[in-house]
């Protein structure tokens, strides 16, 4: 593996991560909120 390889691989690690980081941050409010209408 080229030194470019394993930095495109870091990059969409890291990118992935910061997603799926910040859905789930913006999903548990929104289910919070859905479990507080339910009740």
């Amino acid at each position: 593996m080229t030194f470019g390889v394993v930095l495109w691989i870091g990059v969409v690690v890291a990118v992935a991560l910061l997603v799926r980081a910040s859905v789930w941050m913006a999903k548990a409010p929104w289910d919070e909120w859905d479990e507080d209408d339910r009740n």
